[in-house]
């Protein structure tokens, strides 16, 4: 088993249509990876035994239970095996884990009482030989080397060895990885989610200093440790944070959040987040720098060009990006681009510190992306959230107002964003129609406020209410329609104001465009609750889809439910700042400075695991963390294999996490785990006699059975997981 904190990349799963060589020697690595994870486990256990002097009969990785019949074919139990003394070496045909057979020891109290070594301890050797007990019906002295032989000390080491190896191992991992210098996201957030904590806090462009009393400074901190520090914590913990803001000039703010669920999904459940995402770099993709449709795609742009400037001005972040991209939003832009460079950079000014000079600079030049219009007018909800600082929080306006008008015209909430940019630009004010509710009783105000162009980032997701960053208000978007626009597509099909959407499904007209999007999703149909606050979303997948995108809407109306198709057209007035700009993430090179520098840090890595690990456990037991975060074979495999493709020290870093949690599982008080043989032990040493074999027998099997649903449930979520259905 194995509790994972992220989602599973399982867009690796395409890659097996069409695999590379680089991807078949990750599948490899995965392979050794995992499998020395095991087998330094199993040999913590052997060591110990023999260092006690207990005859080990076995030693496998893997399980050898049973053959498998395929058909005629049948699959044998072990895949290889061969003897070394009194003790056989193989690998089973099962992957779930390894195992050492010891003389006189099994988990199975049934098959003790059967095997005179196994003796309850009700038999035990002098120091000058085997005896036999003088009761008559006493059974025969067991061998001197019988693990039941032992006394409860050694026993103990012999069983907690496996967790104690797994835990030195993790460190050694952990140190390798930080000697050759592992690539990371480091703790800078990119955009925010409109509405979310972060997004209220403007957030956008910060660097992250300590979450929760962990510091990001002094060790191995990744954008992604941040994000599952915040799950682990539970949903009713506030997020603590200290934080440099972009240009701040070293001065830092501590913020208290409040985590919000429902925005993130990850293995069937909604962990707490507080809507931040990584910053990007402004990279492109190494395959698909542009999709087809956008913009960018008819630039010229490459695979990996560098974008060092939007219409001359330096850009070295996503949110410098971005936020240039925002002011041109309705014009060209001439791009400047890093082409054709010897040595990787993520941002202009990692290249200009460089000093190298080699290289091309290629100006691009980017048209406008036009917004595709429906014609459709959605009802909006009361103000979510008001950024803090922002032009409507200094104005007064607040969380649970209603937007009815901006300057005597009704508010579209999916458009208001081209009048209120028009209005920064101009450095004019807009006249805001409120309503206020206040003891139950509407209030109606008019607010002055003028609109910015914001200095950062936010982005649309799904179950947020949409955030116009001009203003500084966050709004959700219904799927009841308010108006319909006259002579629009819609207006054409005949929907109207009042009908209400119960489910939307987008589809392609060009086949060539429906069969690329079929490779890396299904069409599916969003209802029910999946759609109640989400067509914020669904409406920005649709400007990012291909021109001939369209969508199935069934409308309730009255009591009728009506079907309808809606062709979106390309509007000459409204536009959006996304030009199809595919970016690699900001990757940064953690080193050690020495041997004993990467020791140190693999030490840290190995406690912080073992805390996450553990908090996780908590959270489980509260039922703050559902029982779909695990992960079996599958998602271990998947993780390994997407880590060891981003090279070698990230794959190490995963075996550090997986031998902890490897450590950690084994030693839980169950029976038929390490931890579980640890109690019975604990017993037989303050009681003097191990446990009654009925109450021994009846736990293990409870144990047992419990374990092995555990790994069928697991397998299974793997299953649901690469299906797409979880």
């Amino acid at each position: 088993m194995y509790f994972e904190t992220l989602t599973a990349p399982l867009d690796l799963i395409a890659a097996l249509s069409l695999p590379s060589p680089n991807f078949i020697w990750s599948i490899l690595q995965m392979v050794i990876g995992i499998g020395l994870v095991i087998f330094v486990h199993e040999l913590g256990h052997f060591l110990a035994a023999k260092a006690c002097g207990v005859k080990c009969e076995k030693f496998y990785v893997g399980f050898d239970a049973f053959d498998i019949p395929l058909g005629v074919v049948r699959i044998p139990s072990r895949l290889a095996y061969f003897q070394w003394g009194e003790t056989e070496y193989g690998i089973g045909i099962l992957p779930l884990g390894g195992y050492v057979k010891m003389l006189g020891q099994h988990d199975n109290p049934m098959e003790a009482v059967t095997d005179p070594h196994a003796a309850n301890a009700a038999v035990r050797l002098a120091e000058d030989g085997p005896r036999v007990d003088a009761q008559p019906d006493a059974r025969p002295a067991i061998d001197p080397r019988s693990y039941q032989a032992k006394t409860v000390p050694q026993r103990m080491l012999i069983m907690s060895a496996g967790v104690l190896m797994n835990l030195v191992f993790a460190v050694i991992f952990a140190s390798f990885a930080f000697n050759f210098g592992v690539s990371y996201q480091p703790a800078l957030v990119g955009d925010t989610v409109g509405g979310s904590p972060a997004w209220e806090y403007n957030l956008s462009g910060s660097q992250v200093l300590e979450i929760n009393g962990h510091s990001t400074q002094d060790r191995y901190f990744p954008f992604e440790e941040v994000a599952q520090t915040v799950m682990v914590g539970g949903k009713d913990q506030d997020v603590t944070v200290e934080i440099k803001r972009l240009g701040s000039e070293g001065q830092t703010e501590r913020l208290s959040l409040k985590p919000i669920v429902g925005l993130v999904k990850m293995k069937g459940f909604h962990p707490p987040t507080i809507g931040i995402s990584p910053m990007m770099s402004t990279r492109l993709g190494s395959k698909n720098p542009t999709p087809a449709g956008q913009p960018a795609a008819e630039a010229g742009f490459e695979p990996n060009d560098l974008i060092v400037k939007i219409n001359g001005r330096p850009v070295n972040n996503r949110v410098d990006l971005g936020v240039e991209l925002i002011k041109f939003w309705d014009q060209p832009i001439v791009v400047t681009v890093l082409r054709g460079a010897k040595n990787v950079y993520f941002s202009y000014q990692a290249y200009l510190d460089s000093g190298d000079s080699d290289g091309q600079m290629v100006e691009l030049n980017v048209a406008p992306n036009s917004y595709r219009e429906t014609g459709l007018v959605m009802r909006s909800g009361p103000i979510a959230a008001v950024q803090i600082g922002s032009p409507a929080y200094q104005q007064g306006v607040k969380a649970g107002d209603r937007v009815l008008a901006v300057d005597g015209q009704p508010f579209d909430p999916l458009l208001a964003v081209q009048y209120l940019r028009r209005k920064a630009r101009e450095e004019q004010a807009v006249e805001l129609s409120l309503e206020r509710t206040t003891e139950g009783q509407p209030e109606m105000l008019a607010i002055r406020v003028t609109p910015r162009f914001p200095t950062t980032v936010s982005t649309i997701a799904e179950n947020m209410p949409i955030a116009l960053d001009e203003l500084g208000i966050a709004v959700p978007v219904t799927t009841e329609i308010e108006r319909v626009v006259e002579g629009s597509v819609a207006a054409e099909q005949g929907l109207m104001p009042g009908d209400r959407v119960i489910a939307v499904t987008m589809d392609f007209r060009d086949e060539q465009a429906r069969a690329k999007y079929l490779e890396v999703a299904k069409i599916k149909t969003i209802e029910g609750e999946s759609l109640e606050k989400n067509w914020v979303a669904l409406n920005e997948s649709l400007q990012a889809a291909p021109p001939s995108a369209y969508w199935q809407l069934q409308v309730q109306r009255g009591s009728e439910t009506l079907e309808f198709e809606v062709q979106p057209v390309a509007s000459s007035q409204y536009f959006s700042e996304k030009r199809g700009l595919l970016l690699q993430p900001l990757n940064e090179i953690y080193l050690a400075a020495d041997p004993a520098d990467a020791l140190r840090c693999g030490w840290q890595q190995v406690q912080y695991d073992s805390n996450k690990i553990l908090r996780i456990l908590r959270q489980m037991v509260t039922g703050n963390v559902p029982m779909t975060a695990i992960g079996g074979v599958g998602t271990i495999a998947v993780g390994a294999t997407s880590e060891a493709m981003s090279g070698t020290p990230r794959l190490l870093m995963f075996l550090t996490l997986l031998s902890v949690n490897l450590a950690i599982l084994n030693f839980l008080p169950i029976p038929i785990l390490d931890g579980g043989h640890m109690v019975f032990l604990a017993w037989e040493g303050v009681t003097g006699a191990p446990p009654n074999e009925r109450v021994q027998e009846g736990l293990t099997m409870i144990g047992a059975l419990l374990l092995l649903g555990l790994i069928i449930f697991a397998l299974g979520l793997d299953v649901w997981r690469i299906s797409g259905l979880l």
